[in-house]
């Protein structure tokens, strides 16, 4: 073997150790670990979509009080403060709130 094929060789060496460093690192185990049941895999979604779904209802919560809140800020000015009103009693009447 001479030197250009050594030197290619322990190339390789190294390239495969930093391949395989990176997928222990990635977590591919544990995903294809997870996939290998089903059960788990259903929970794990499950899980997660509730959680999206929940911060979502509570981001827009925030979010609605808090535009009705700075709209309410302007109702007493003179040219916009009635069509905001009209807006702000319509949201409340929509949402439920008093």
């Amino acid at each position: 073997m001479n030197g250009e094929d050594r030197e290619l060789l322990e190339r390789f060496h190294r390239d495969a150790e930093d391949f395989r460093r990176y997928m222990a690192q990635s977590g591919i185990r544990q995903y294809m670990e997870l996939l290998r049941h089903p059960g788990r895999l259903f929970l794990v979604n499950l899980l997660s979509g509730i959680a999206t779904g929940l911060g979502i209802l509570i981001g827009g919560t925030v979010l609605v009080a808090l535009i009705i809140w700075i709209l309410s800020q302007f109702v007493t000015l003179p040219l916009i403060g009635d069509f905001i009103a009209v807006i702000v009693r319509e949201v409340q009447r929509r949402v439920g709130s008093p």
